[in-house]
């Protein structure tokens, strides 16, 4: 989260010993009109290696402050990925005119111990709001081939300062999630089980809004569901 000061220690843990890395992702996102961004990352073994960030997504439109708009960065950073461990990032902005929220590192891995077929639609995208407002996103680029017997999602958003409640849409076209601790929360990583796509499905709603007069950004969606077919 925001304030946190650089170097700054990501702890992974869960990945299976026998787990083969398939992407990992660095996001950070914030105000202003989008910075150049080297991001310094070290691996547990103390690997380090240095990652231009790109532009994954930016808005004209100010939260807050003043600032040139809205706008995220996305580092590929698969090639130091280790598995479990600290992992250790610096050389994001910290102040105007660039002021990020936060950051997510994002790991995907296959485990071939287990019979189902995972599935994982990244959405980068960059919305923001700089008061009331009620930001939608339509994901597509997957096919589902079968009814999968579990479905996960995520939205990685910014800036809340309010008491919220904010409400959420995973895979809806109506608000089926409240995020109600929102105070001085800058950052959030907000995961939600259920709401499970079907079979032939090809796209996916998500979306937050606010009604408190609260500025917010949303940064990236994602679903994640499990089959027994592949594509």
């Amino acid at each position: 989260p925001a304030g946190v000061t650089q170097p700054a220690t990501f702890s992974v843990t869960g990945i299976p010993a026998c787990a083969t890395i398939v992407r990992a992702f660095f996001y950070t996102g914030g105000s202003g009109g989008g910075p150049t961004i080297n991001l310094s990352f070290t691996n547990p073994l103390l690997t380090n290696s240095v990652f231009p960030m790109v532009n994954s997504g930016y808005t004209p439109t100010d939260k807050w402050g003043g600032y040139a708009g809205t706008w995220t960065r996305r580092a590929d950073v698969t090639a130091l990925i280790s598995g479990n461990g600290n992992y250790i990032i610096s050389g994001i902005p910290t102040s105007s005119p660039n002021d990020p929220d936060g950051g997510t590192l994002v790991i995907l891995y296959s485990d071939i111990t287990q019979t189902f077929t995972g599935h994982m639609v990244l959405a980068d995208c960059t919305m923001a709001a700089g008061g009331n407002g009620n930001l939608n996103s339509l994901i597509s680029g997957f096919n589902v081939c079968a009814n999968p017997t579990t479905t996960r999602h995520f939205i990685i958003c910014g800036d809340f300062q309010s008491l919220g409640p904010y409400n959420l849409r995973f895979n809806s076209l109506v608000n089926n999630s409240v995020y109600p601790g929102a105070a001085q929360s800058f950052y959030a990583f907000l995961p939600f089980t259920g709401a499970n796509v079907t079979a032939g499905q090809t796209t996916a709603n998500y979306g937050l809004n606010n009604a408190t007069g609260d500025a917010f950004s949303f940064y990236v969606a994602a679903l994640y569901y499990r089959t027994g077919c592949s594509v």
